[in-house]
């Protein structure tokens, strides 16, 4: 299956995971999804495409990809960007490039790296995330995020 298809499917899947109450549907929240041999950490809004921030593990493969909607205004599918995480006690920087969906016709940034537990360490402290570019910042709630994190690390990181 394409990388434009899975992360097709999982946005698909995560929007109907996170789809609730009226009432929860203006509101941002995290959300776990397993698709084959795929499974996806999300923070969006429900019944919406509007994810800025995924981590997708690829069991087989053993590799994590990051992707989030911060972007610069000036963007290039393959340009290369640098992208930092902070939860005010941690910092991690992700070394990626800015991709393109065809199916959404939307401009991400993602980031393809070893699937080890440390790469979620940045999402376990702290009330929110911030997630800078060079002169943007955007922040993403940690609130909700236990339950969805477990599942997350269970499915990607258990002993092979």
């Amino acid at each position: 299956m394409g990388q434009q298809m899975r992360m097709t499917l999982a946005v698909s899947a995560l929007m109907l995971a996170l789809t609730g109450s009226a009432e929860a549907s203006n509101k941002f929240s995290w959300g776990f999804v397993k698709i084959e041999s795929e499974v996806q950490l999300s923070y969006g809004l429900p019944e919406s495409d509007i994810v800025p921030l995924a981590y997708t593990c690829h069991t087989k493969k053993k590799r994590v990809e990051i992707f989030t909607s911060v972007l610069p205004a000036n963007r290039k599918k393959g340009q290369p960007l640098r992208t930092t995480f902070r939860n005010g006690a941690m910092t991690a920087v992700y070394d990626g490039k800015v991709g393109y969906s065809k199916a959404s016709e939307e401009y991400h940034f993602e980031a393809s790296i070893a699937a080890d537990p440390k790469v979620v360490d940045i999402l376990k402290s702290g009330v929110s995330l911030t997630i800078s570019i060079p002169g943007y910042n955007e922040r993403v709630l940690l609130k909700g995020i236990a339950k969805p994190l477990a599942q997350f690390e269970a499915a990607c990181f258990r002993r092979r």
